[in-house]
């Protein structure tokens, strides 16, 4: 039977999704994406409407009566993206918006954890700028006597496209931070309240899990490069880089995540009433004393969708209709024995800024060297058969498989080095810690 497929979402995560089911099915698939980028339009008809455009996209999926919705990005899925659907009689893998307001909302999740005993940092909120700023002081310790230490972390509780939280170097940077955030609106309504909490300290996991609402498929755990810079320095972004698997997860610490996080997650959803369907992403720290939640994402993170998806070894849309519609229980993905690492290729002032109109050269080349590469922000050429062009602040995800990291990060790096375009940055450490 013919099979159809709306994918929602523009970016790398997107593509990948759509390059996966694409390489997954039979010729007979139809793959649809609202709205979609130019590099994906090879394996899928676009259309051209906003990711939070629910209207247009609710009356997208009543012509094209898909099997499956696959929202891609947060926003939709915040916005009700999936409660309206359900009216439609459409299936879509993803929460109804007050279950997605685990990632919509910072106090709202970090209040829901510590309801449940699930552990996370010690935090505080504030809706008050004169309270937040009379309490930070306070708040700003030497951290292990290392003067100047950054001991808090600062978050808007709304979205910001990953950008919204701030590590302070010392007070001042965190009484700025909260200035910006409170008072001068950085972030919009976005930062109306803040949550302040503890810094962790141990080594970052991606871990992403499908549920039908009561049972979980784990996918492999990943690890992705939330900052700008070599070396974790500069701006948070929405991620310059990944590597999966994460080899810091063992099968023990794999289950204790799985029993002391994912499923207290899970069952306190269904318990407040708000039974979770989709992707769950658990940004985790593991510290010397055990997993802790950082955030909560409603959807596959983005680049880490791009180191995960290459390395499943069967068909997932069955899988994704059966977590929308029903019972996943007794399913298991089965994965390559490989690893891949993704590099991110961006405009030198992002995130700050983006990159606009400059061509595009070396996919082909790149591709030619084992790299997988996921259109991001790109748009098509003005005359066709030209290149693609700029615009955005992540443009491309270079990804790399192979029998090892060394491979697969070796093959990652040689195309992200061959494709060129104006201004083009990347991070040159994506996966060096595991290269002996």
């Amino acid at each position: 039977m013919k099979r159809k497929v709306l994918v929602i979402g523009s970016g790398g995560r997107e593509a990948v999704t759509v390059w996966k089911i694409k390489d997954c099915l039979d010729p007979n698939v139809e793959i649809h994406c609202a709205p979609g980028n130019a590099g994906m339009e090879p394996m899928a008809k676009l259309h051209d409407v906003k990711t939070n455009d629910i209207d247009g996209l609710c009356a997208l999926a009543e012509k094209l009566r898909p099997d499956i919705v696959i929202p891609g990005p947060e926003e939709p899925l915040v916005l009700g993206i999936a409660d309206r659907l359900s009216t439609l009689g459409i299936a879509c893998v993803g929460p109804s918006a007050k279950a997605a307001r685990l990632e919509g909302s910072k106090v709202f999740a970090k209040r829901f954890m510590r309801r449940h005993n699930i552990r996370t940092a010690h935090f505080r909120v504030f809706d008050d700028l004169n309270e937040a700023l009379q309490n930070i002081i306070g708040m700003f310790h030497d951290y292990d006597g290392l003067p100047d230490s950054p001991a808090i972390v600062i978050k808007t509780d709304g979205l910001c496209g990953g950008k919204g939280v701030l590590i302070p170097a010392n007070e001042e940077d965190a009484v700025e931070g909260i200035n910006d955030i409170m008072e001068k609106k950085k972030f919009g309504s976005a930062g109306d309240r803040i949550v302040v909490e503890e810094r962790l300290r141990g080594h970052e996991c991606s871990f992403i899990v499908l549920t039908d609402g009561k049972n979980v498929v784990p996918l492999l755990p990943a690890v992705d490069y939330k900052r700008r810079f070599e070396g974790d320095e500069g701006p948070n972004t929405g991620g310059m880089g990944a590597y999966c698997p994460n080899p810091l997860i063992t099968p023990n610490l794999h289950e204790e995540i799985i029993e002391d996080i994912v499923l207290p997650t899970i069952r306190g959803m269904t318990y407040e009433g708000n039974p979770y369907r989709g992707f769950l992403y658990f940004g985790l720290m593991i510290t010397e004393n055990g997993p802790y939640v950082l955030e909560y994402n409603v959807r596959m993170g983005d680049p880490e969708a791009s180191v995960i998806l290459p390395l499943v070894d069967c068909d997932i849309t069955e899988l994704l209709i059966a977590a929308a519609t029903g019972d996943i229980s007794g399913i298991e993905l089965k994965w390559k024995n490989a690893a891949a690492v993704a590099v991110v290729l961006t405009a030198e002032n992002y995130p700050k800024g983006k990159s606009e109109g400059a061509s595009i050269y070396g996919l082909t080349e790149a591709r030619s060297l084992g790299a997988l590469v996921f259109s991001a922000g790109v748009l098509p050429p003005k005359i066709f058969g030209q290149p693609l062009i700029t615009y955005g602040g992540r443009i491309l995800e270079v990804v790399g498989v192979g029998k090892d990291f060394t491979t697969a990060r070796g093959i990652a790096y040689a195309g992200a080095e061959v494709i060129q375009f104006r201004d083009k940055a990347y991070r040159p450490d994506i996966a060096a810690r595991l290269i002996k």
